[in-house]
């Protein structure tokens, strides 16, 4: 029978009054061969449930069976003529897939409006995005435009389905195919977080920090929205709630926990991420400063086209930060940056810092935010002398932070001379107020001896002191001080306390010592699955040399031991 006759009898066929209920796809198949034999007999007497599941048996596997997409389609155009909605918007998707037929995206529109006809709402929600994308060929959109495919998809919507109620958020709020209003796009993104969606999670994060039309800022419940979708592994939120976590915004400021967030974005290929890491590997927030860490991160998210770090690189190259200077390679790095539009792109960002709900913007915290902002470029040009400018203000209105940061500069050089014995001077002011970097920093200068008198002992006070702060830096060095006997006697049970401590919170670096200590069985029996465990998480930590370790250490498992190894991984 030709197709035409196919919709034509459809058509005329009453919609049967069993159908269009969810259940008649939602079956379960022990045995596929079995069912195959059990519906086929009521399917040919004319039953379309029995006919519409035989056909998605064949079309999905169920139970076991083979695979045929060409049987399938048969007995979806008989259940389609004997009124089975579900038929014909599986009959829909086949025609706009080309699964077992010709891709034909008029048979397709034509499907899913008879499916639609007797009330299907995923019927609606194919037709509707096959609308509202702008793919449908011209000879077809005739009687068609965006408004009918917003309209389809809204009764998707209210039929609880996300990824409608997502697109028609998205209509309202770009006032496309609907008349624009905030108000009920963030209805539906407000209904499609609560339906667990992480993109509509974010969406309200976003409306909640900006303050937008119709709705008043409150910066917790932006936090609160960004977190969920944060959990959910969505990078974009990952990165919005480190800003949030960095600069303090609508609650603490913990810059380890933006640290992590940031690099677990850049570990999902977030470009942005990877940049923020940058960021704070050469500022050392969050972290032991490593202007060799901040480089090469700098330059994995320039590669990949992030002007932010392209600029970042320039700007490291004008001023000899990390490397000596080159200003024609600096310039090309800058013009680069300008060309892809670098000060534009991160608009939101800087907001953040200006919309906290602390009205004293120009006491410490706020000047340090503001010298974050410049020293990193979070939405605005990256300005290193207006960020020192600012530090030395915030410093001076009592940020730790801000003296902290002072330390870095004058130990990097840092838009300032290098200087030692300032550096120490800072890191002292920061360190009496109990800022747990500063003193890893004094402590780390006291144990080498470099800018001070060389003075194990008192470093080790010092890491204890910042160690007991939970800093996972400090109780890296902690692990480091017991396992080596720096300024204390070496205590190898100890340092494989402090270490798991570190490793805990997500400290690379521990997280290789303990990988080191179980394979070589150093403090430990020697243990090739719990080796390969912290190798593993050191690698994903972007330890530089946990990758040919890891290697090593998996080529000797055994696939028993693999198999275990991959299962206490996952725990983490």
């Amino acid at each position: 029978m030709a197709v035409a006759a196919i919709v034509m009898a459809m058509a005329a066929t009453p919609v049967l009054a069993q159908d269009g209920v969810p259940s008649i796809s939602e079956f379960k198949v022990e045995d596929g061969a079995q069912a195959i034999r059990h519906l086929r007999p009521q399917a040919e007497r004319g039953d379309a449930i029995a006919a519409t599941r035989l056909a998605i048996i064949l079309e999905e596997g169920r139970g076991g069976a083979a695979v045929d997409l060409k049987a399938a389609y048969d007995w979806y155009v008989r259940a389609a003529q004997l009124g089975s909605s579900e038929a014909r918007y599986r009959l829909g998707r086949f025609y706009r897939d080309g699964r077992g037929v010709a891709a034909d995206p008029g048979e397709a529109i034509r499907f899913f409006r008879l499916a639609i006809t007797d009330g299907h709402a995923g019927a609606a929600k194919s037709l509707g995005l096959m609308i509202v994308s702008d793919t449908l060929p011209d000879d077809l959109r005739e009687g068609l435009d965006v408004t009918d495919g917003v309209r389809f998809l809204a009764k998707a919507a209210r039929e609880g389905d996300v990824e409608a109620q997502l697109t028609v958020a998205s209509a309202y709020w770009l006032g496309r195919g609907v008349p624009k209003s905030i108000p009920e796009a963030t209805r539906w993104y407000t209904l499609a977080a609560d339906g667990g969606s992480a993109e509509g999670q974010n969406a309200l994060g976003q409306i909640y920090e900006r303050g937008v039309e119709g709705t008043t800022p409150d910066l917790a419940v932006a936090r609160a929205m960004y977190q969920r979708a944060a959990l959910s592994g969505l990078p974009d939120a990952m990165i919005s709630l480190g800003d949030f976590y960095l600069l303090g915004v609508g609650g603490p400021a913990d810059s380890g926990v933006a640290l992590r967030l940031y690099r677990d974005a850049a570990v999902k290929g977030n470009r942005t991420g990877k940049y923020r890491l940058g960021g704070l590997y050469e500022r050392g927030l969050g972290v032991q400063q490593s202007l060799k860490q901040a480089l090469a991160w700098y330059q994995i998210a320039a590669n990949e086209g992030h002007a932010g770090a392209q600029y970042a690189i320039g700007m490291m190259l004008r001023y000899g930060v990390g490397l000596p200077r080159q200003p024609d390679k600096a310039e090309k790095w800058i013009r680069a940056a300008t060309a892809a539009g670098y000060g534009e792109e991160f608009v939101a960002t800087s907001e953040r810092g200006e919309r906290d709900a602390d009205p004293a913007a120009r006491d410490g915290i706020g000047l340090f935010r503001e010298g974050v902002r410049h020293a990193l470029g979070y939405g605005v040009r990256r300005n290193p002398l207006k960020a020192v400018a600012l530090f030395e203000s915030a410093a001076s209105a009592g940020s730790p932070d801000a003296a902290h940061a002072l330390g870095i500069a004058r130990i990097s050089g840092f838009a300032v001379t290098r200087d030692g014995k300032q550096a120490v001077s800072w890191f002292e002011k920061a360190a009496a107020d109990g800022h747990a970097a500063s003193e890893t920093a004094l402590a780390t200068l006291y144990v080498s001896g470099k800018h001070v008198s060389r003075a194990p002992t008192q470093g080790f006070r010092l890491m204890s002191s910042a160690a007991k702060r939970s800093y996972p830096p400090a109780q890296y060095y902690m692990g480091l001080l017991n396992e080596k006997g720096l300024g204390t006697s070496a205590n190898l049970k100890e340092a494989m306390k402090w270490y798991r401590r570190a490793a805990a919170r997500g400290e690379p670096n521990a997280q290789m010592r303990l990988g080191v200590m179980h394979e070589k069985g150093t403090g430990v029996a020697e243990d090739p699955i719990q080796a390969f465990v912290w190798y593993s998480l050191a690698v994903r930590g972007g330890h530089p040399g946990a990758a040919a370790a890891l290697e090593k250490v998996e080529a000797a498992l055994s696939p028993e031991q693999r198999k275990t190894a991959s299962t206490l991984l996952g725990v983490f």
